[in-house]
């Protein structure tokens, strides 16, 4: 099987957490978003993983937005959801709405 690329992202606090802002991943091509978690353990700090990918593949209630180009990750179920080249995978912070 041949490698693809995706882009990950991390928006607000996940920046500083993660180490970084934006990284390239190279994955097996057919790869799920469930291996990209698995692959991101190797190459961010151990914080955002204790933090954000272990809530994330354990079903915990996450304090993170998981967005795959742009369309939010609801269910634990969408963490098999295949990844293709170019796709960009981000994690940014809940957005609260003030009704007052």
């Amino acid at each position: 099987m041949s490698d693809m690329n995706v882009t990950v992202r991390f928006s607000g606090p996940f920046r500083a957490l993660a180490g970084r802002h934006t990284l390239s991943l190279a994955l097996e091509e057919g790869a799920s978003l469930r291996d990209l978690l698995t692959a991101l353990r190797g190459v961010v700090s151990p914080p955002f993983v204790e933090r954000v990918l272990s809530p994330l593949e354990t079903n915990a209630p996450p304090f993170v937005l998981l967005l795959v180009n742009q369309a939010h990750v609801w269910e634990q179920e969408q963490l098999e959801r295949p990844l293709v080249e170019g796709d960009v995978v981000a994690f940014a912070p809940p957005m609260t709405q003030d009704c007052t």
